[in-house]
């Protein structure tokens, strides 16, 4: 960035938007040269990102032809990422209750 390296250029939430966003592009060379079907392993977007561009990217991510696993602390996260189909399963304990 800049000539930078992008972590002493960038903020953290920056960095992971830029991350998130050559992670996709990744997925979509993935999926077009080998015309298969990826799992995204998302883990705990919410950390990082504020609720505008956690909005986008998962606007992005919904885009992918991809099975998706994503990962939240608790359900407050969960409820904040809009998705409202799949399932969603509670560990605790170790334990996974669906």
């Amino acid at each position: 960035v800049a000539g930078l390296p992008a972590e002493e250029r960038l903020s953290r939430g920056q960095q992971k938007i830029l991350a998130g966003a050559l992670w996709l592009a990744q997925v979509r060379a993935f999926s077009t040269s080998t015309n298969e079907r990826p799992l995204l392993l998302v883990d705990d977007l919410a950390a990082e990102l504020d609720g505008e561009h956690l909005e986008k990217f998962l606007g992005l991510l919904s885009e992918q032809d991809a099975q998706r696993v994503l990962t939240a602390i608790g359900d407050a996260e969960v409820a904040g990422t809009g998705l409202t189909s799949g399932k969603v399963f509670h560990v605790e304990h170790c334990r996974v209750n669906p």
